[in-house]
């Protein structure tokens, strides 16, 4: 069997170098076709399947608020909101506030002032999520009182921009929106938190954060219920389960006076109910269904390339009918035909995917660098094209390419009313077969394509 399949693989090597215009042509194609999924699949994969830079997060969850209970409607508390789950709940080893995406004007030595995402945590954010510095330390439950000294943690990305790539950094200053701040720390490459949407450059104290982010410090007072701004993230008591803990939140929110008006925060406001929800379930839920309609979109634009390719393949296949034709007289198995084509499919495509991650790779610097600022997806942290994933599925998505490609003109000119070619230099049965399939695979393709152009003028004008 094994001979067999080497026996075929070198037959279909032969035949592609003796046809190398066609072969380049079809390689390019799926190149492009696979080039485009994984580059595609290497921004997704941050999104839907890379574990959160946490530590334990079945143990993390979220507190979300809803207007009944348990059903969680924003994602965001108060202040006050925040204090009362802390110092009354213990279903909790540990609960931080957080906000991680506000704008502030930092000067960080000889480059000048540049403006920033900031994000702004309770000192014990990073013990909570259980993330270490990649550099130096996090900032400590310490750092966020009123009396202590102005300290900050500085995003991979900002140090390799802004400092040498060594701890010289560490003790250095910057100035964040007039006031002084010493580098205590670096996050490791590609963290953001608890959020796939938002990537702070840098990481200060709360009580200093307050004090800086405009809207904190504008006319509207922290201490009101009904303005929410803070994430809170939880680590679950070891010996309490998610069920437990929602549940003494219910009774704790009950006695806060949970779906209750409060004539303080104005005569249609209730205090909302706490819902626990798994931290990577809030992270991927606003992204899932973006990064979906990604990959429909690619998979589209792969199907058109097979098409491609198949048509390639049975015109290719055309010119060998008689060479079919006698092998099959000479009582060759119809799967030996198969196998012919599929090794041929095979070849092509992986050779495809060789130079499909070469585009991939250029393509996503590309994506990167056009992308607008407003498009809130990670594509600075998309997955390297090296990574066991990506490869994984670039991998499989060679290998549908080749089946796909394949299946039409294997399953063609394998039938044994083929034995006619030998007769005749023009069967009729064989002119009919292939106006059938190609012209399946020409409205295949036109199909296709017009779907893509509708969606992308919609994308546009959206």
């Amino acid at each position: 069997m094994l001979e067999n399949i080497f026996q075929d693989l070198r037959y279909s090597a032969r035949m592609l170098w003796k046809n190398p215009a066609t072969t380049c042509v079809a390689v390019l194609i799926l190149a492009l076709g696979i080039g485009a999924n994984t580059a595609i699949f290497s921004i997704v994969d941050v999104l839907l399947f890379r574990p959160l830079p946490v530590s334990q997060p079945n143990q993390l969850v979220r507190i979300f608020s809803g207007e009944t209970r348990g059903n969680a409607g924003w994602g965001y508390l108060s202040l006050p909101e925040f204090q009362d789950y802390r110092d009354h709940s213990t279903a909790f080893s540990g609960i931080a506030a957080y906000v991680d995406r506000f704008p502030a004007n930092v000067s960080a030595g000889k480059f000048g002032t540049e403006r920033i995402d900031a994000g702004m945590v309770t000192g014990n954010y990073f013990q909570v999520i259980g993330t270490s510095a990649e550099m130096g330390r996090t900032l400590f439950a310490n750092d966020d009182r009123k009396d202590s000294s102005p300290v900050v943690m500085l995003g991979h990305n900002f140090w390799k921009r802004h400092f040498p790539p060594d701890a010289s950094v560490l003790g250095s200053q910057i100035l964040v929106d007039g006031q002084w701040f010493t580098i205590v720390g670096v996050t490791p490459h590609g963290f953001g938190g608890v959020s796939f949407e938002n990537f702070p450059e840098i990481w200060i104290p709360l009580t200093y954060g307050v004090q800086i982010d405009p809207l904190l410090r504008s006319q509207i007072p922290q201490n009101h219920k009904s303005f929410v701004p803070f994430g809170v993230i939880a680590r679950l008591n070891p010996k309490i389960s998610a069920p437990q803990a929602q549940a003494q939140m219910n009774a704790l929110a009950e006695r806060l006076g949970a779906g209750k008006s409060d004539t303080f925060e104005g005569p249609d406001w209730k205090r909302p109910w706490p819902v626990l929800v798994p931290v990577t379930e809030a992270a991927r839920h606003s992204n899932a269904q973006f990064s979906f309609l990604l990959l429909g979109i690619v998979v589209l634009v792969l199907l058109i390339a097979c098409a491609d390719v198949a048509g390639l393949m049975l015109a290719r296949s055309e010119t060998r009918q008689k060479e079919i034709a006698v092998r099959l007289a000479l009582g060759g198995p119809r799967i030996r035909i198969i196998m012919l084509h599929l090794a041929e499919a095979l070849l092509t495509s992986g050779l495809g995917a060789i130079l499909g991650c070469i585009f991939a790779a250029c393509g996503t610097r590309l994506v990167v660098l056009a992308a607008p600022a407003t498009l809130e997806l990670p594509l600075d942290r998309a997955s390297s094209i090296l990574d066991l994933r990506v490869l994984a599925f670039t991998g499989l998505v060679a290998l549908a390419s080749a089946l796909i490609s394949a299946v039409v003109p294997a399953l063609k000119y394998s039938r044994s009313e083929l034995l006619l070619g030998i007769k005749s230099d023009s069967g009729r049965s064989a002119v009919t077969h292939r106006f059938s399939a190609q012209a399946a695979l020409v409205v295949m393709q036109v199909a296709a394509s017009v779907l893509l152009l509708v969606g992308a003028g919609l994308l546009t004008r959206t």
